[in-house]
């Protein structure tokens, strides 16, 4: 199995923390729904795990409780942030329609623009993070090359008439 110490362990639970929920949240409902699954001839087999649930039900429930909340907050700040960006899509001005919709009518997700032309869609668009910087031609140092997020790039596709 995996040799982490103590400090690797707590370490990786804190930079990965709804993977950690996650799991916590499924071990802990088998553990509070397992004993009602079972056909009663199996359950002398798991009468460990029984007995565990029983001593340690009402801990078992905090814990399923904790992590059921974190995963909770965890999607809806992933839905919340999604409805910003695409509430920023739907706010586009011309020159950033024009940007984006040199992306949609290539079909490509990276292009390259004049600086001096579109730099402040080209600034905008990378602050919202609907695009982001890929390369800056050092010959060149007016044309800079910018990928588009793919969750932009699919959505354009999906709703041209904002590109209109």
């Amino acid at each position: 199995m995996w040799n982490l110490g103590w400090f690797e362990f707590l370490k990786l639970i804190l930079e990965k923390p709804r993977y950690f929920s996650m799991a916590l949240s499924i071990v802990t409902f088998l553990i509070l729904v397992f004993p009602f699954l079972l056909p009663t001839k199996v359950k002398p087999f798991f009468d460990k795990t029984i007995q565990l649930r029983e001593r340690f039900f009402s801990a078992i429930i905090v814990i399923f409780l904790i992590s059921g909340t974190v995963q909770l907050t965890y999607y809806l700040a992933v839905h919340f942030e999604y409805e910003k960006k695409i509430e920023r899509l739907e706010q586009l001005t011309p020159e950033e329609k024009k940007v984006l919709k040199s992306f949609i009518s290539k079909k490509k997700i990276n292009g390259c623009w004049d600086q001096y032309r579109f730099d402040g869609a080209l600034k905008a668009l990378e602050r919202d993070n609907v695009i982001y910087l890929i390369y800056e031609e050092p010959k060149w140092p007016w044309t800079r090359c910018y990928n588009i997020e793919r969750w932009a790039y699919s959505y354009l596709q999906e709703n041209p008439r904002l590109l209109d």
